[in-house]
């Protein structure tokens, strides 16, 4: 009877058909023994659990006014000024006033010396500077030498001496006159109806002794020049513009 009593207490004893009606009434109370088909149905997707959220819309920022830039001054439309039509300067000059063939000084400006100012602006000054360039061939200066030489020098060149004994050695004696030497200063000082037959010579002398056919062509164009000048008029020129200068 004890051991009848054991047999159906024992777990091992009960038949297979009543283990598997145990087996699915303790499944049904246990979440972790459900079948998968079961927890499917169970279960719903996240996406579906979760609320859709609704999208943000930014709001609209209030936009500020910009600050009105002060309306500028319109200024006053400038009239134009008629154009003035510039009078052609007159290429005709006189006969006294035109250049020479070959005219070398510099243009005239303030900021040059008053010669190469007198040179530039008027006959005259051509004439001065031309014979300043070959004045040899048609002055003579400084004049025959003296008879005697100073005791103590030797001659260094027409007028001019140098010492070559005693407590002076070296030193120079210049016995040429300064009043006549055909300088700028001087010559500026002569009328024109001096200066041109002088320039004339010159040019005469320099010809002589001038061997290139080129050169002599040169020169008897300056001589032409010089030749048709008007005395009366370089020299009403060249006074003007002496004053001008202050010279």
């Amino acid at each position: 009877g004890n051991l009848a009593c054991l047999m159906s207490d024992s777990e091992d004893d009960v038949p297979i058909g009543q283990l598997k009606k145990d087996s699915l009434d303790f499944e049904g109370s246990d979440d972790d023994d459900v079948p998968l088909s079961k927890m499917k149905k169970k279960t719903t997707p996240a996406s579906a659990s979760k609320k859709k959220k609704k999208p943000l819309v930014s709001k609209p920022k209030k936009s500020t006014p910009s600050k009105k830039s002060a309306p500028s001054k319109k200024s006053p439309a400038s009239k134009k000024k008629p154009a003035t039509k510039k009078s052609a300067p007159s290429s005709k000059k006189s006969s006294s006033s035109s250049s020479s063939p070959h005219p070398t000084s510099a243009p005239s400006s303030s900021s040059n010396p008053p010669s190469s100012q007198f040179y530039a602006n008027c006959a005259k000054g051509e004439v001065v500077q031309h014979i300043l360039r070959r004045w040899w061939y048609g002055i003579s200066w400084p004049g025959p030498e003296p008879a005697s030489v100073p005791t103590g020098y030797e001659l260094l060149f027409p007028g001019v001496y140098v010492c070559t004994s005693g407590a002076d050695v070296g030193a120079i004696l210049d016995t040429r006159d300064k009043s006549t030497c055909p300088c700028f200063n001087n010559l500026i000082k002569k009328d024109a109806a001096s200066l041109i037959p002088i320039l004339v010579s010159c040019l005469a002398g320099q010809m002589e002794e001038c061997e290139e056919d080129d050169a002599r062509a040169e020169l008897e164009k300056l001589r032409k020049w010089a030749g048709k000048l008007n005395a009366a008029k370089v020299e009403k020129e060249g006074a003007k513009e002496a004053k001008r200068l202050g010279l």
